[in-house]
């Protein structure tokens, strides 16, 4: 494959597998270095969630008054990369 510009990385697995605390780490590692390698300029990108997948999030005090919760799950691994302009006088990390 030849270099180019995807916006998600996924692995499906044909069986469940177990991804140990050293691959995990690995794992966010090179999540990382995509960050630091493509952050665009005047902008800060980093990994910022880790875990299970969110599957579905109540955006309401009306939905959690209702008993609604936040659901995961629990068979994806999902990495999540935010972004944001830098704030004046910060320097790219």
């Amino acid at each position: 494959m030849t270099e180019s510009e995807v916006r998600s990385i996924e692995m499906v697995f044909p069986f469940a597998v177990n991804i140990s605390p050293q691959v995990q780490k690995g794992l966010l590692s090179c999540a990382k270095q995509i960050c630091k390698e493509n952050c665009p300029e005047g902008y800060v990108m980093w990994p910022s969630g880790v875990g299970s997948k969110i599957t579905y999030m109540p955006m309401t005090k009306d939905e959690e008054d209702a008993g609604l919760h936040t659901e995961f799950d629990d068979t994806v691994f999902q990495i999540g990369i935010s972004a944001r302009p830098k704030h004046s006088g910060e320097q790219k990390s």
